[in-house]
Parts: C-alpha cells; structure tokens; sequence
C-alpha cells in the first residue's frame, strides 16, 4: 500500500463559530497555529558513559550541558520534516522544518502545493560530542525521556475550564499530559569543520518518536481554517496537503487523484469529533476517493521515524578517538501527528536528552 505525502497548511484564523464549537475546534486546531507556547520546565542534555564528553562551543567539554548554555524555546509551535529529503540531498547544515501555507487552500486552483519554510517555533540547539576511542553514539533509551509535568498541568485546570466548557477536569488534564505525545527528537550529524560535501561520508539525519505506536503521515485532508469542513479549492475539489508523490512516471500528483461525486447536502460531524483531521464534507465538493488514488499512482511518504526503543540498532553516529562530532539536536512538535493538539500552548514537561556508546566501532 502506498502512502501519501502531504504539502501544504493553510493558515488559521476563520471566525464566525459559535461558542461552544469555537472551544471544541480549538482543542484540536493547533496544527500550524502559531499561537501556542509550550512551557518547559527543564531540558537536560547529558552522557550515560565517562568516556564521552560534551560541548556547545567545541572548546569546554564535559558530562552535561547546564540548562543555562542551552538555546531558549520562545514561541513553539507545530512543524514538520516533510520534503526533508530534498535539503538532505543537499546537504543542508541545518535542518529545514516546514510551517505554514502563504495563503487560504480556497484561494488555490490546485489540489497540491509546497508549505513554506520556518526558521522558528522548535529547539534546535549544536552541540559536540567526542570520546577517547573510537565508537558509535546513539541515545539511551532509557533515559531519554519527554514526560509531563503532571503537578504543573494540574495547576492549569481552573484557568482552563472556561476555555473549553465542554470538556471535564479529567479530559482536561488528559489533554495537557497528551501534548508529549507530537514531540519528536532530531539528530543532524555533520562534521566540525562545516564543509558537508560529498567527501563527507557521515553525513546522516534522525527523527526519533519517543512515543512511535503507529504510522505518521505527512500528507492529507485538513480543516485548516475551522469552519466545520475538509479544505476545498476554487474548482470545487478537496485539497491534499502534504508530501505526495506519484508513483507513475507519465503522471502528476494531481493527475493520480481520483474523486468521488459530489453530494448534494453538507455531510457535517459532531463537534465532539471535529478537528483539523476529522471533520465533515462540503456541499457539491468532489471529495478525494483515497483507495482509487492510490490504485492510479497516488502516494504519500510515511514520517521516517525511529522508535525510540529502536535508536541502539539503528541510530548509530561513528565517532573517532579524539575528534569531536558536530551534531544539530532538536526536538519540535510534528504538527501530522494525530497527538497534535491546541493544548500544546497551555501544557508544561520536562526534556531529558541522553547520550551513550552503541558499541566500539574496530
């Protein structure tokens, strides 16, 4: 099966809802917001083993970096990697994350167009690694760790209720503790010199999901502006956002897309169900028929991932003695996760980043 790759979040902003639906959408919403902030208590950046040693400037190494020479996190919002591949190949020194859409998807003709490029609303932080004999680094899965700060989100609920009406105190906390769940990890490995070129072998990108349960992708139908229904151009067709791709080399992306007959009635849900991925059709809207788009050439890149019990077979950074390791880490909420929520801009948790020898490399 094939999956597709979405490319484009419009903006958010759409008013004219009632109350009560306002504060349902908003839980649910927080995909290229922009508005959110996430608090975060404490990032811990250390090494499991002594051999290892650590620097932000490459000249003062130690066991740990002290929250203090760490980047600040201002405004947080959601990213994502999609189209990573592209910088990738170029082998960009920074990570490239994709934000949001220029325009409204109703002002767009085509039912496919690229996001725009971010250069805030995450961490990202360089640090240098090195060890004393040669090895390969990954993260300890153990004692790395995205984890709430129950007390803190606890504390929130009083101010929170009038802000959504419609849910419980539990729901509530629930929803601040779930924001950990979008969080992603990310390792750039470069080299010190900053010369990335193709006689650089080590050159490698990691996304880490601490909490990977299921298939992320990042592509599809969106309701980007809250107004109840999936996102639909001027031509009256629904819009795929995201990475997609065709599989047929005579074919576009949009000549893959299959649609289904319009109806001739708005096909709404309940506001308990509405959110920026779950939400209802439009009148006399051809809506994308996903099985018979695939079965023409559609598809859509799944999230390349790792689990994070997975980092010690499959993310492994070569070290040699004595030389540092220039890697960019950073973590950012991936706005395609179903996870992704507005609560993100309320929720307060702790980082915990950990470092250690996979294995000796000779």
């Amino acid at each position: 099966m094939y999956y597709m790759d979405k490319k484009k979040v419009a903006l958010f902003g759409i008013a004219g809802l009632s109350l009560v639906l306002a504060a349902s959408i908003s839980m649910t919403i927080a995909w290229y917001n922009g508005s959110s902030y996430l608090a975060i208590n404490q990032i811990n950046v250390g090494l499991h083993d002594k051999k290892l040693s650590i620097s932000t400037d490459n000249e003062t190494f130690r066991d740990f970096i002290p929250n203090d020479e760490l980047n600040k996190v201002g405004k947080f919002r959601a990213v994502s990697t999609m189209f990573c591949e592209d910088w990738i190949e170029r082998k960009e020194a920074k990570p490239v994350f994709k934000g949001s859409f220029g325009t409204s998807s109703k002002d767009v003709v085509n039912s496919v167009d690229d996001a725009n490029n971010t250069s805030g609303g995450y961490f990202s932080q360089e640090i240098f690694i090195k060890c004393d004999s040669s090895v390969y680094l990954t993260l300890d899965p153990e004692l790395t760790t995205f984890n709430s700060d129950e007390e803190e989100n606890l504390s929130m609920i009083q101010d929170l209720r009038e802000k959504f009406p419609g849910l419980t105190d539990e729901e509530i906390l629930f929803n601040l503790n779930n924001v950990v769940k979008s969080l992603r990890i990310s390792l750039l490995v470069l080299n010190d010199t900053g010369d990335e070129s193709e006689e650089f072998p080590d050159y490698a990108y990691y996304i880490i999901d601490p909490f990977k349960d299921k298939i992320t992708l990042m592509g599809g139908i969106l309701d980007t502006d809250k107004d109840g229904f999936y996102d639909y151009s001027l031509d009256k067709n629904e819009v795929l956002y995201g990475q997609s791709i065709s599989t047929d080399e005579e074919k576009s992306v949009e000549e893959c897309i299959v649609y289904k007959d319009p109806t001739e009635a708005d096909e709404e849900v309940s506001t308990k169900e509405l959110t920026c991925f779950t939400s209802g059709n439009k009148a006399n809207v051809r809506k994308i028929d996903f099985d018979a788009s695939f079965a023409n050439g559609l598809a859509i890149k799944e999230e390349r991932s790792t689990a994070l019990e997975d980092v010690e077979e499959q993310v492994l950074i070569p070290l040699e003695a004595d030389v540092s390791k220039r890697i960019i880490l950073s973590f950012y909420q991936e706005g395609w996760d179903i996870e992704n929520t507005d609560f993100v801009r309320y929720s307060h948790f702790y980082v915990n980043v950990m470092f250690k020898i996979a294995r000796a490399r000779f």
